[in-house]
């Protein structure tokens, strides 16, 4: 089974991987505006870099990214888009821990073994639906948008 799920895992990887580089320098209007609150962040520029619309913690993770590699101009969006990756791959965990608990959750609540679907197809089922909602629809990692983030602190709260 760790075989199994060790597969899915990395399959998950290597499409997100994918669709990150095939879209590292592909950018949205929103985007912009995060990629240049966090460069106003990384030159401490408080005035334009704090404001009430645009999510905070997104801006910071790119300007800790702009800080430490210190990319050019023409690398800013996939610098950021290198964020959007990191959030992917902690949905993924947070994911994992989530499958777990329903796996848990449904042996102890379940008393006909009839009703309880098998472990494996659970793990395929959810990972399936998981990348359709990582990778295709609003969150996907193209887009530049702090969906990502939001979606791997839900999930673990969600069991």
């Amino acid at each position: 089974m760790v075989g199994f799920l060790f597969g899915e895992l990395l399959v998950a990887i290597i499409l997100g991987l994918a669709q990150e580089w095939s879209e590292r320098h592909f950018i949205h209007s929103d985007g912009i505006s995060y990629v240049e609150i966090a460069t106003a962040y990384a030159r401490h520029d408080w005035p334009n870099a704090i404001n009430a619309y645009w999510s905070p913690l997104f801006s910071w993770m790119i300007a800790l990214l702009f800080l430490v590699l210190h990319p050019s101009p023409y690398w800013q969006a996939a610098t950021a888009h290198l964020v959007m990756f990191v959030s992917y791959v902690a949905i993924l965990v947070s994911f994992e821990f989530f499958m777990r608990e329903l796996i848990r959750t449904q042996k102890s609540d379940s008393t006909d073994k009839e009703d309880r679907l098998d472990r494996s197809t659970l793990y395929l089922a959810g990972h399936c639906t998981i990348l359709f909602a990582a990778l295709g629809m609003a969150v996907m990692i193209g887009s530049l948008s702090p969906d990502t983030i939001a979606m791997a602190m839900v999930l673990p709260c969600s069991h």
